[in-house]
């Protein structure tokens, strides 16, 4: 089933989201997770790297994004992007 990253309000990176409004429900996204304080890391995510106090990066996939979206211990989700370099 897609996946409508506009619909998903927890993605903190807007212009992520209107890139494209459509992606498969396995397409990996690479992600921070920013937990509410006090949270704990939601046990079907494994998270590659903690960057701080309730702050981690994760692979997920597009169905694990959405189920980001619900959780109430995620308090917001940025979805990487690669950077532009100028030459």
């Amino acid at each position: 089933m897609p996946i409508d990253l506009a619909r998903i309000h927890k993605v903190s990176d807007v212009d992520v989201a209107k890139t494209s409004t459509s992606h498969a429900d396995d397409e990996s996204f690479l992600v921070l997770v920013k937990l509410r304080p006090g949270a704990e890391r939601p046990s079907y995510v494994t998270a590659r790297a903690c960057v701080g106090t309730g702050i981690f990066s994760a692979l997920v996939t597009g169905a694990e994004l959405e189920r980001l979206e619900i959780d109430p211990s995620v308090q917001s989700v940025s979805i990487s992007q690669q950077m532009q370099i100028g030459r």
